[in-house]
This record gives structure tokens, sequence and C-alpha cells, in this order.
């Protein structure tokens, strides 16, 4: 079985905070258990992943920062092997000497969890006082110009504030990339924080009211199925598929393989049992071949248009609700009769990384706005922000081919769902190829 191109590392499940949502072990006050590992273990667990061809290589936790010397081994090991690595990280024991690492091995994305704008409910939902501390490191992250996505998990008792949370960090901190998640009902405690579709409707209303006011970079790490709505495309680009297995893997520390970070099960360690062996041990997740679908699928959704591209939704939210892994998700109401993704291609193996453009360099006019059109990238094909997002890339291409994808999303701070949906187009449309 093909082992997935991006994987995620937990360091450790030791956290600063004690989040009321936290899907990990160890949230609400419960011992968190620990991963022993070393850097060279770490280390070597990033060569056998690169072995296997993994492009994005994500720390995550707990928090990463606890534990420096398996992150830094882990970063510089990743970039040693071409990856992209990111970080997922409180802020709270972030240091300036840890920005000076992350620009070295030139991170794709300082992921950051804020629970909420406001002093009060932040102590409250974190079971500490670490507002002010969270204020300041993420002040020296703008003066240092690290770029950093802030992301805020929004329950029952906070979505409302959804708005709130994107304008205080665009005028506070003039933050571009903001996201907002609903809870991810991973334990019988979260069922009281779960949203009602409604109320997610609002929070993606809010998103992209920031976006229009303020031109933010909006978005969700946690996607609910497209069905949840009764006006699925409205909300498209806060849509995608679980990738469980197929697209993404965990990975902890010590080797040990799991199919999901949220997910308990584990099974059996990468640095005793090739890592393509493992896979086949994760029924009944294994992804759909040939146009099949993966064992544990609802037999609900079979109707849908878009089962190969929503997969059902998440699985331990179907386990968690109603009570087994190939029940329908929580949120899902009816099969798809007409489809939302025409132009959207899933592309694992493409990824972001160096690139070769073949966008013609002959101008056959331009938008209305000044957009450059060029040869056979018309209106008919590209949206208009797609328009201008070519340009940009014809201008790197002319500078340096092939051109380096994820330092053209730092560049212009572009959302890594978005960019990869976008250079998949440019693929099936033969305007690029991986060297």
């Amino acid at each position: 079985m093909r082992v997935p191109k991006q994987m995620k590392m937990v360091l450790d499940y030791t956290c600063q905070h004690e989040c009321e949502h936290c899907y990990n072990p160890g949230r609400a006050g419960s011992a968190a258990p620990t991963v022993i590992s070393s850097p060279s273990t770490v280390r070597r667990i990033i060569a056998e992943c690169g072995s296997y061809g993994v492009t994005n290589m994500n720390f995550t936790g707990g928090e990463p920062l606890l534990h420096r010397d398996l992150l830094f081994a882990g970063l510089r090991a990743s970039h040693e092997w071409n990856m992209y690595p990111s970080v997922n990280t409180s802020l709270i024991a972030l240091q300036e000497g840890d920005i000076d690492v992350f620009q070295e091995v030139n991170i794709v994305g300082l992921n950051v969890s804020m629970p909420h704008h406001r002093k009060e409910e932040f102590n409250r939902i974190t079971r500490s006082n670490n507002y002010d501390r969270f204020m300041d490191r993420l002040n020296l992250c703008k003066k240092r110009d690290q770029v950093v996505t802030v992301n805020t998990v929004v329950s029952k008792n906070t979505w409302q504030d959804t708005y709130d949370a994107g304008k205080f960090l665009h005028e506070e901190f003039e933050l571009l990339n903001f996201g907002a998640s609903p809870v991810y009902p991973t334990c019988a405690e979260h069922a009281d924080l779960m949203l009602e579709s409604g109320q997610i409707e609002k929070v993606y209303d809010m998103l992209l009211q920031l976006k229009e006011d303020f031109g933010m970079n909006i978005g969700t790490f946690r996607a609910v199925v497209p069905c949840f709505s009764s006006t699925p495309e409205k909300y498209i680009e806060f849509t995608r598929g679980c990738g469980m297995v197929r697209t993404e893997l965990t990975v902890l520390a010590n080797g040990e393989v799991k199919a999901c970070d949220a997910f308990p099960m584990r099974y059996g360690n990468m640095l005793q049992t090739p890592l393509d062996e493992l896979l086949d041990s994760t029924a009944p997740f294994l992804p759909y071949e040939n146009g099949e679908l993966f064992k544990a699928f609802p037999s609900e959704c079979e109707p849908c248009v878009e089962k190969l591209h929503c997969r059902g939704g998440c699985r331990i939210e179907a386990l968690v609700v109603n009570g087994s892994i190939d029940a329908p998700n929580p949120y899902f109401t009816q099969p798809l009769t007409e489809r939302l993704f025409t132009e959207y291609v899933e592309l694992p193996d493409l990824g972001v990384g160096l690139l070769n453009v073949s966008i013609p360099e002959k101008q056959t006019g331009q938008t209305d706005s000044g957009i450059p059109l060029y040869e056979g990238c018309d209106r008919d094909l590209f949206s208009e922000e797609e328009l201008a997002l070519l340009h940009l890339l014809q201008l790197e291409k002319q500078k340096n081919h092939p051109v380096d994808a994820n330092k053209f999303r730092l560049k212009h701070r572009l959302r890594d769902d978005l960019l990869r949906a976008f250079l998949s187009k440019l693929s099936d449309n033969a305007l690029i190829a991986r060297p």
C-alpha cells in the first residue's frame, strides 16, 4: 500500500493547557501519556519517512516546544530530506531562538492555537493564566516577521465570537491567516460543546465576512461534511474529505503509528515493522482503490455524487456520536445529487515543492482590473483570483525555474489547502509538473 505524503509526528502529549475541547490524551486534567524518545530516534523516523517519499511533516503534541531537542532534531532532519516541516504550538513556551530555527529550516507553517481573544475566556478554556504570555509571544512573531496561522476552536459557548476574534488579530497584529474550527467530538465529554449545523454556517459566514472586510486568508482545520448545509456550494472552500490513512498518517516520536492523531488505536512501530506493512493493518480505514470505498464507509453515503471527495466525513465523530465507525457522520443530512468539486483534483503526490511551470509567456490581454491573461489561460478556465495567482507564478518562473511552491505560498501568504487546489487545477491542465 502506498505511504501518504503527509505525516504528523506527535512528540509528546504534555501541554501547559488543559483545554476543554482538546482531542488529545491528557485533556481536562487527566494524566497525559508520555512518549519516550530521543533526537536520534526522531531523526531515524524522519529518515524512514523520507525513504518512503514523505514530503510534508507536521510536528505536534501536546506542545512541541516543551521538547526542543526532539523538535529541532525533527525539523532539521526534515529539511535535510527536502520535506516541508510545520509546527503546531500554543506559543506559550516560544523563545526568540526558536524562531531562528524555524526560519533556518524554512517551515511551511507555524500553526498557532488561540482558544479565545478575550483574556477571561482564554484563561477559562485553558485552565491557565497564560493570556498575557500568549499575546506577548504573538507580538514577537510579528516583530520577527514569522508568518503564523492562528486557529481558534469554536464551541457552543464561543462560536458567536468568531468575527471579533479575527478582527482583533488583524487590527492588533496585522494578521492575515486565520481559521475557526468547530469543536472535534472525540469523546463523550465533547457532546455538550458541539455546534449545531446552523451555528457552523454562521461561523463560516463570519469567516467569509473577515475575508471581505480585511482581505484575510480564512479557513478551518476541521471541515465538516458538505451536506451539513442546504447550500453546500456557499461553503465549498471549507469542505474537504477526511485524509486519515489515505493522504495523512500520524507517528509518535517513538515510532508508533496511528491512523489519525485523534484516534486512540495504534498499529505497531515503524522502527520494528516496515511502514508500508503497518498500513495493511489500518483496516477498516484502508483507502479506496480504483473507485472502491474503504471498509468503514457509511452505507447511507453510497448514493452521494461527492462520496470520493468527502469519504463520509470523520469516522471518529461517527464512532463517538453515533456509536460505530461505519455510522453516518453526525452532520450528515442526505446524499448530494449535484457535483460541487468539478474543478478540484486531489494530487497528494504533488504536494508543495519544486515545480516546473509551463504557463505560456505570450499575453493575450488583461482583465478589467489589469491582471494579464496568458495564452491558453483564459477566464473560462480560471477565476480572476486564480488569474492573479497565475501571473504571480509566471513572475516567479521568470526569476527562477523550477519554482519553489512552498516559498511562493509563504511570500504571498496563501493558505496551504487553497494552493493545493490551485496547483491541482494547473497540473490537470498541463501547466505545471514536478521536476
